[in-house]
C-alpha cells in the first residue's frame, strides 16, 4: 500500500502529493462556518491559490499532450467537426480560450484554472451548511489528483457539483441547465444526469412515499436493471452513436468479484444514510434536499460498481458517486451533534473526524497506487 513512498522513482511525487493534501486541509481548517470574518475569507482563497499552483502549473499526465493538441487544432468553431468523438462543450471551451491566448500551454492552464474556480464557487455556496475542511479533504484526496490526468471528466464533475448546489437551493431550472452542460463535457456524466432526473422526480412525486421505502424501491430497481444496462451500453458502444473512441476502452469481464475498493467506496455511503434522516418531512428544506442527494448518488454509485463488474471501464464513472462525500459527509459532520439529523450516540465528534481523515487518507493512497501506474503522474514537474 505504501510502496510508492519507498520507490526511488515515485517517492518524491508521493511525498509531495501527501504534503499538498494535508497542507490544503490545514489551510481549510482555519475557515469557519459561514466564512464571514476576514481570517476565514483569507484562508478560503489561500487554499484554492495553493491548489491552483500545483494544478494549473503542472506539466504531467498522459492526457496532457492530447489536450494541448485539441487546443492547437480547435481555433475556430468551424474546426469542431474535426473532433466529432470529443464532447461539444469541451470543443467550444477550447475555441473560446483562444480569445485569451494562442499558446497551448497557457490555454490548458486557463482550462484548469476555470475548473478550480468552479470548485471555489461550489465551496462558497456550501459555506453555511458544510464544513469547508471536509469539502477540501474529499476533493483533494479523491478528485484533485485524478484531474492531473483526466482533466475533462473532472471538469464535468465540478460543473455537476455546481448543478447540485442549485438543486439544494431549489433553483431547478439552473440545476437542469448546468446538468446539460455537464454532459456536454463528458459522456460518462450520463449517470449524473440520471441522478438529477431522479432527484427532480422525487421532489415532484416522492412526498407520497416514505424515505425508507423510496430508498429500497430505487435500490431494487438499480440492481434489477444493472445486467440489462450492461447489454444496453455494449450495444450503444458497438453502434457508434457515442463515437468510436470508447470502443478501445470497452471490455467485458466474465469473472465477478468484490474488491476492497468497492467495499471502501460503498459501505461508508450506506452508513451515512442509515445513521441520519431528514429533519423536515414536508418535502422542503435543506435537510430533505441533502439527504435525498446522498440517497440518489449512493444508488448511482452502487449501479456503477455493479456495471463495473462486467465492464471495468464503467468504474471511471465512480467519480459521480463522490458527491455523497463532497456534499453530505461535510453536512453530516456539521450536524453531528444534532439528534434530529444524525443519531450516532456513542462516538464523539472528534473521534468520528479522526476516522474520516484516516479513511480519506487510505482512499488517497489506494487511488494514487493506480494513478501512478496509469496516469503518468509519478514524477512531478512544472511548466516552467
Amino acid at each position: 500500500m505504501f510502496q510508492l513512498y519507498y520507490n526511488d522513482i515515485t517517492s518524491s511525487a508521493a511525498f509531495l502529493y501527501t504534503f499538498i493534501l494535508f497542507f490544503a486541509v490545514l489551510l481549510a481548517s482555519q475557515v469557519k462556518i459561514g466564512c464571514t470574518d476576514v481570517k476565514s475569507k483569507f484562508f478560503f482563497y489561500a487554499t484554492f491559490l495553493f491548489l491552483w499552483f500545483f494544478y494549473a502549473l503542472n506539466n504531467i499526465g498522459t492526457d496532457l499532450e492530447p489536450y494541448r493538441e485539441h487546443f492547437r487544432d480547435l481555433q475556430n468553431f468551424s474546426d469542431c467537426g474535426d473532433y466529432a468523438d470529443v464532447e461539444i462543450g469541451h470543443q467550444i471551451l477550447m475555441v473560446l480560450l483562444h480569445y485569451l491566448t494562442n499558446s497551448d500551454v497557457y490555454g490548458i492552464m486557463l482550462y484548469k484554472t476555470l475548473q478550480l474556480c468552479l470548485m471555489c464557487i461550489v465551496s462558497y455556496k456550501l459555506r453555511n451548511i458544510c464544513q469547508f475542511w471536509i469539502v477540501i479533504l474529499v476533493y483533494v484526496a479523491l478528485v484533485y489528483f485524478q484531474s492531473f490526468n483526466v482533466i475533462r471528466m473532472c471538469f464535468a464533475f465540478t460543473i455537476g457539483a455546481l448543478s447540485l448546489c442549485f438543486f439544494i437551493e431549489e433553483r431547478y431550472i439552473l440545476c437542469i441547465l448546468m446538468s446539460l452542460v455537464t454532459y456536454s463535457f463528458h459522456r460518462s456524466s450520463i449517470f449524473f444526469l440520471a441522478g438529477v432526473c431522479a432527484l427532480l422526480c422525487i421532489k415532484l412525486f416522492g412526498k407520497r412515499i416514505s424515505e425508507k421505502k423510496l430508498f429500497l424501491i430505487m435500490l431494487a430497481i438499480c440492481i434489477a436493471l444493472s445486467s440489462g444496462l450492461t447489454i444496453f451500453i455494449q450495444n450503444v458502444i458497438d453502434s457508434g452513436v457515442i463515437g468510436t473512441r470508447y470502443e478501445a476502452y470497452y471490455e467485458v469481464n466474465d469473472q465477478v468479484s468484490i474488491g476492497i475498493g468497492v467495499v471502501l467506496n460503498l459501505v461508508p455511503m450506506f452508513f451515512l444514510l442509515t445513521t441520519s434522516y431528514p429533519q423536515c418531512r414536508d418535502n422542503k428544506g435543506i435537510h430533505y434536499n441533502m439527504w435525498m442527494l446522498a440517497m440518489v448518488f449512493t444508488i448511482i454509485a452502487t449501479a456503477v460498481n455493479l456495471l463495473g463488474y462486467k465492464m471495468p471501464i464503467m468504474t471511471r464513472a465512480n467519480i459521480y458517486g463522490l458527491y455523497v462525500y463532497l456534499f453530505y459527509l461535510s453536512y453530516y459532520i456539521v450536524n453531528y451533534n444534532n439528534q434530529d439529523i444524525v443519531y450516532v450516540k456513542y462516538v464523539p465528534k472528534q473521534v468520528f473526524c479522526i476516522v474520516v481523515v484516516t479513511y480519506m487518507f487510505a482512499r488517497f493512497i489506494l487511488q494514487n497506487n493506480n494513478l501512478f501506474t496509469d496516469a503518468g503522474i509519478e514524477q512531478f514537474e512544472f511548466i516552467f
